[in-house]
């Protein structure tokens, strides 16, 4: 795998956790969650695609980020967490760096988790 590979590996990995805190109740709390449609006033709800992930390499890249300076750490999971559907240069304005830093430093943590995924 390259380290994009991993990358989006990790990103899934992070996705599927399980949300900390209290979790919102699923009905509502009056008695009104004991109704039952008649038949034919149901639909079934769709099956969720299924995302594969390797947990094992998903956790050794969690403890390889956790490793890295706390500015490329930053810019990773930016990158690959928060706002993944942002463009470079909205990336760079929300980290207060210029568009051609954000992706030296990208560049630099990318190859920084490369290094250490070879060394492992």
């Amino acid at each position: 795998m390259n380290i994009e590979d991993e990358l989006q590996n990790w990103f899934l990995y992070l996705k599927n956790l399980p949300k900390p805190g209290p979790h919102p109740d699923s009905t509502c709390r009056s008695i009104e969650h004991r109704y039952e449609p008649e038949a034919g006033e149901t639909f079934e709800e769709e099956p969720k695609e299924q995302e594969f992930y390797d947990i094992q390499q998903a956790e050794r890249m969690e403890e390889l980020v956790c490793k890295l300076p706390e500015k490329f750490k930053k810019i990773i999971v930016f990158r690959y967490v928060k706002f993944r559907w942002l463009a470079d240069y909205h990336l760079a304005k929300k980290l207060k760096v210029s568009k051609y830093e954000f992706k030296r430093d990208l560049f630099v943590a990318k190859q920084m988790l490369k290094r250490l995924l070879d060394g492992i």
